[in-house]
């Protein structure tokens, strides 16, 4: 329906805009920088045009169009008699009119040539606008400029008088007065939209050009298939530390069959050290991350490197002891209050927090006041006439203001007009049948009708809710009043509608925050309607308004998110430097090599997991994409909207590392982001506007409003080529509270890879790996199992992988009334699409019958143990020590029974085969 209605208008618009398009084609080689200029000048042009125009016929021109009704226009005349040297002349009036009529045609013209030619090259580092909606933009000016030709016209009719005697003809005044508000109301998105076009042009115009190639980057080589893969599941730091226990036992298990009683001496020769892969999520990619970075790059040196991790239950040093750590269990414990660590600690972090999100609201507020201050002026116009000014006697005796509000036939003509103009259409619909005049009388229907509800919201809901509700009154005793009051009404609707409030939580952060925006506009346009109090005076709106614009222009916002600061925080704890006796220290974030480099590097491949947020659930009813991090590349698993009969998995979006480091921004913050420990920081941005599997609805406006950003904008491999860079601005904080992702825009909001998968195991069965080792210390309640049984929904979706697990398995995994699970693990296979199978090995943080007594003991002491909240980042000595015992006993029972039951199922099949020989 919508596409018929703007094919109509395209086919007009072909022939207005044809000099423009030819123009477009002229220009299509000017850079942002040129269309700045170039905009700015045609804006200014016109401005100019227009004041030349109507220069000294300012009161005949817009007195008339706003008188609404002929005893109106009486007593504004009236008024203009009382003031000596200001009169209204006849002719003066029939002027402005012939004059407007000029005015409106260039400006229409204009504007749509203005967006024609210089929009696409504004926008340039933004998604490529669809042609059909490019003439929408421009068609804005042009139906602005015929309503007022129109009202023009009608108002030259409608003209009598001589002289100093202007008046109306009957009944013309409401027409003229609803065209007049159409006019304005278009004229104003045209005004927006041309700075909106100028602020992107010049933010463009300023972006740096691509990162030169990273010398650092190898060379790419083939991806690996099939092999052993190992995931870590998220959990913030209790899955770091089950994780950690897992890796040493996989450390400790040799990668050869044989003798399993022998620990491995080197690195590369355990299960661990030998894997193809090591994909993590969230708190199990710190963990991994950490081995990661302290094994290396190095060949020779991996070869001699002997396990890293240690062993949990034979730990050499106390955290409170001298000297330096032995292995990595004793360095995360000696850093395990990793949010602590750094300069300053928790205080400082605290203080900075608390900055920022000042800083983020100042900006948010400080928009949403230059847009609606001018409104305080508007409806306190003599065009609007909807509040005055009164005066009342305060407690302490002293004189206040406040405004009252008026109602007059000048606010209810308008929308009441422009409700019949849409009823109109409505009516003749009824006796259509589909097609294209349906949709067009649709398009007149929906068109009026919101000109009708802007209109009343304007001239009658805005003064009445200016003048009648504020919860901010100067006298401090209308102050307590009102509290009192709000407090009661508050408590009242709670009482009321507790359960259903509870059940609709996710939706009520963004009512509670349009509420208090709402409040905070009523309060500016009071202020300014006044112009009384800060908020009301021009040189404030000067000051906020130009802010506002710089920021726009360069300020990025990802700079004060939480994101910089949780990086560096993890950093001090998991990022690691090994001497000449393999022990490990700090290693400083910056000295940390990029991700590119374990690229052909010895030791399984890091495969960071994370989520790419969009607007709308996806085909897997998630309403996030698989983002991965890897050496070679970073990729966006996009699903196939064309999917053929075939059944094929999803689509690949990839950029390879070098090009994604060449779009990232120049200086520390791009080499931080294309990292190793960057990207698991992304992995473990839990709290965000978007959390994908954990949508919540509105409340992730009110998440983005109050600064709980821990995700990142980083270059999206699903957007063209870039010719420079496109690095976030204010725009993309915006795209947040709204919670807008577009598939192709140049940059993508990564968050947490547990808002899409937890586990990090459909990343390893896109590799096909024969053995999958998963390490689950997600937070489901106990005996659901949740992350895992989302995976192998996840798996058969995206890969058309099927994931079996025998009913006995299942069994065991069921706790029992002490609260203690048979086994902590299982067994499955996995069948792949082509045919080929694997085997999955899953590991559950649970305490079970076979965990060792002294852990079980400790559980039955700490009842939330191991499963403690995500939000809990600083843990004890004894809860992580114990998470470290429970990780490796679990890992090390469940490679043991594993490798009996392999090692049971070749003794019967040798056996079968010896007696099939005899036989």
């Amino acid at each position: 329906m919508a596409a018929d209605q703007l094919t109509g208008i395209s086919k007009i618009l072909d022939v207005v805009l044809k000099p423009a398009r030819a123009a477009f084609e002229r220009t299509e080689r000017w850079s942002a920088l040129i269309a700045t200029i170039a905009s700015l000048l045609a804006g200014a042009a016109i401005m100019v045009t227009g004041f030349a125009l109507l220069h000294g016929l300012r009161d005949e021109y817009f007195t008339v169009q706003f008188a609404t009704t002929k005893d109106r226009l009486v007593e504004r005349i009236a008024e203009y008699a009382a003031d000596p040297g200001t009169t209204l002349a006849f002719d003066a009036a029939q002027q402005a009119q012939w004059r407007g009529m000029v005015f409106a045609a260039i400006w229409g013209l204009t504007g749509a040539a203005l967006f024609h030619v210089f929009w696409r090259r504004c926008w340039h580092v933004g998604p490529a606008i669809k042609p059909i909606v490019l003439k929408f933009i421009a068609a804005i000016p042009l139906a602005g400029a015929m309503i007022a030709i129109t009202e023009k016209i009608i108002t030259l009719v409608a003209l009598t008088g001589s002289g100093q005697t202007i008046a109306l003809r009957n009944s013309f005044g409401p027409v003229i007065v609803t065209l007049a508000w159409a006019k304005w109301v278009l004229a104003g998105f045209t005004v927006l939209l041309v700075v909106a076009m100028i602020v992107a042009a010049a933010t463009a115009a300023l972006q740096r050009g691509l990162r030169p190639d990273d010398p650092f980057v190898s060379t790419v080589v083939a991806p690996r298939s099939s092999g052993t893969g190992v995931c870590c599941s998220g959990g913030g730091i209790r899955a770091a530390s089950f994780s950690l226990g897992a890796l040493s036992a996989l450390e400790q298990w040799p990668a050869a069959p044989g003798d399993t009683t022998v620990r491995p001496s080197r690195l590369a020769d355990s299960m661990l050290g030998s894997a193809n892969y090591l994909s993590s999520v969230s708190g199990g990619g710190y963990a991994a991350s950490a081995w990661r970075i302290a094994a290396g790059t190095d060949n020779k040196r991996f070869a001699d490197m002997p396990p890293l991790i240690g062993d949990p239950f034979d730990l050499s040093t106390k955290p409170g002891e001298r000297g330096e750590p032995t292995n990595l269990l004793e360095h995360v414990r000696r850093h395990r209050s990793f949010l602590a660590t750094g300069r300053g600690g928790l205080p400082l972090a605290a203080i900075r927090y608390l900055l920022q999100t000042a800083f983020h609201m100042a900006l948010l507020l400080g928009f949403i006041y230059m847009f609606t201050w001018p409104f305080g002026l508007l409806i306190r116009s003599w065009a609007i006439g909807g509040v005055d000014i009164v005066d009342f006697a305060t407690s302490s005796g002293q004189t206040g203001h406040k405004l009252q509000f008026v109602f007059g036939a000048q606010q209810w003509i308008p929308p009441l007009g422009w409700s019949i103009a849409a009823a109109v259409p409505w009516l003749i619909r009824l006796g259509t049948k589909r097609g294209s005049v349906r949709s067009t009388l649709d398009g007149l229907t929906a068109g009026f009708a919101v000109l009708a509800t802007g209109s009343a919201f304007v001239l009658i809901a805005l003064p009445w809710m200016t003048a009648n509700i504020n919860i901010f009154p100067d006298d401090a005793t209308e102050q307590l009043q009102v509290t009192g009051m709000y407090a009661t009404a508050l408590t009242a609707v709670w009482q009321v509608g507790k359960r259903y409030l509870q059940r609709q939580a996710k939706y009520l952060g963004g009512v509670f925050l349009a509420v208090g925006l709402g409040l905070f506009v009523l309060r500016v346009v009071e202020e300014a309607s006044l112009q009384g109090g800060w908020l009301g005076r021009l040189s404030t709106y000067i000051i906020v308004s130009g802010a506002v614009t710089t920021a726009f222009v360069f300020a990025n916002p990802d700079k004060w998110s939480l994101s910089d600061f949780y990086r560096k925080r993890l950093a001090g704890t998991f990022v690691t430097k090994l001497d000449e006796n393999f022990h490990p220290s700090v290693l400083n974030e910056d000295q940390a090599p990029p991700l590119s480099a374990y690229i052909g590097a010895p030791g399984p491949e890091p495969i960071v997991c994370c989520a790419a947020s969009r607007q709308e659930e996806t085909e897997t009813g998630v309403a996030a994409l698989s983002m991965t991090f890897e050496p070679s590349q970073v990729t966006v698993h996009s699903w196939r909207a064309d999917d053929d009969a075939t059944g094929t998995e999803t689509a690949v979006k990839s950029l390879s590392h070098i090009e994604f480091k060449k779009r990232l921004p120049q200086g520390k913050q791009g080499d931080r982001l294309a990292s190793l420990i960057g990207a698991a920081a992304i992995s473990g941005a839990a709290v965000a506007p978007s959390m994908g599997r954990l949508n919540l609805k509105t409340t992730n406006a009110l998440l983005a409003a109050f600064n709980a950003r821990l995700g990142v904008w980083v270059p999206n491999p699903a957007s063209a080529p870039l010719e420079r860079m496109a690095a976030p601005r204010v725009i993309n904080m915006f795209k947040e509270i709204f919670g807008v992702y577009g598939n192709t825009d140049p940059n993508v909001y990564a968050t947490d890879g547990g808002h899409w998968e937890n586990l990090g195991l459909v990343e390893l069965i896109r590799k096909r790996c024969d053995l999958i080792i998963a390490i689950d210390t997600s937070g489901d309640l106990p005996g659901t199992y949740k992350a895992l049984k989302n995976a192998i929904a996840l798996a058969f979706l995206e890969c058309e992988a099927k994931i079996d697990i025998d009913e006995t398995e299942w069994e065991a995994l069921v706790a029992d009334e002490d609260g203690l699970v048979p086994r902590n693990f299982v067994r499955g296979t996995i069948r792949y699409l082509d045919g080929t199978t694997g085997e999955l090995l899953y590991v559950k943080a649970a305490v079970s019958r076979t965990t060792p007594l002294a852990v079980q003991r400790y559980a039955a002491g700490d009842r939330t143990f191991p499963n403690y909240s995500t939000a809990n980042q600083m843990l004890t000595d004894a809860q992580l020590t114990n998470l470290f015992k429970l990780g490796f006993a679990s890992m090390q029972t469940a490679l043991r029974t594993r490798a009996d039951s392999c090692a049971s199922a070749a003794t019967t099949s040798a056996s079968s085969r010896v007696s099939h020989a005899g036989a």
